[in-house]
C-alpha cells in the first residue's frame, strides 16, 4: 500500500513493473504467480520481462507453457549469480538481434526446423540457418 507497483492495464491483461528483489539472508522463495494461467493452447505475443524472453517470443512464434521453464531458469540464474544471463540490450535499448546473438553464443545456432516456425527468422538467419546480421559478441 505504501509503494504500489506501476502497471499498465491492457484489454486482456495487466502488465506490472518489476522491481529488484530485496536483499535478505533467508532462502529464496518463488512467489507472485498472480499472472500465471494453466493453458494447453498455443499463444502468441510477449508475456515476459525483456531479458527473460525465450527465442519463441523474440521470433514471433507460437508458444505454450514451456516458456515458463525458460523464464524460471533465467530467474534462478539471476538469483544465484546476481546478474542476468543475457543483457539483451544494445546502446541502452532492448535489442532483439543482440538478445539472439547472446543466446547463439551460449547455446549454438538453433535448428532449421525451429527457425522455419518463425515468420521473421529470415531477418537473422538465411534459408540454411546461417546467421546474417546477428550482432557479434
Amino acid at each position: 500500500m505504501e509503494r504500489p507497483v506501476a502497471r499498465k492495464v491492457l484489454a486482456d491483461r495487466h502488465v506490472y513493473f518489476s522491481r529488484p528483489p530485496a536483499v535478505s539472508s533467508g532462502s529464496p522463495i518463488l512467489c507472485d504467480f498472480g499472472g500465471a494461467s494453466v493453458q494447453s493452447s498455443r499463444n502468441r505475443g510477449n508475456v515476459m520481462y525483456d531479458v527473460y524472453r525465450p527465442p519463441e517470443i523474440i521470433l514471433d512464434m507460437e508458444w505454450d507453457t514451456k516458456i515458463d521453464i525458460w523464464g524460471l531458469c533465467l530467474m534462478v540464474w539471476r538469483m544465484l549469480e546476481g546478474n542476468h544471463l543475457f543483457s539483451a540490450h544494445k546502446s541502452g535499448a532492448l535489442n532483439n538481434e543482440q538478445h539472439l546473438a547472446e543466446m547463439v553464443s551460449l547455446m549454438g545456432p538453433p535448428p532449421l526446423e525451429f527457425l522455419r516456425r518463425s515468420p521473421i527468422s529470415q531477418r537473422y538467419w538465411d534459408e540454411e540457418a546461417m546467421p546474417i546480421g546477428l550482432a557479434s559478441i
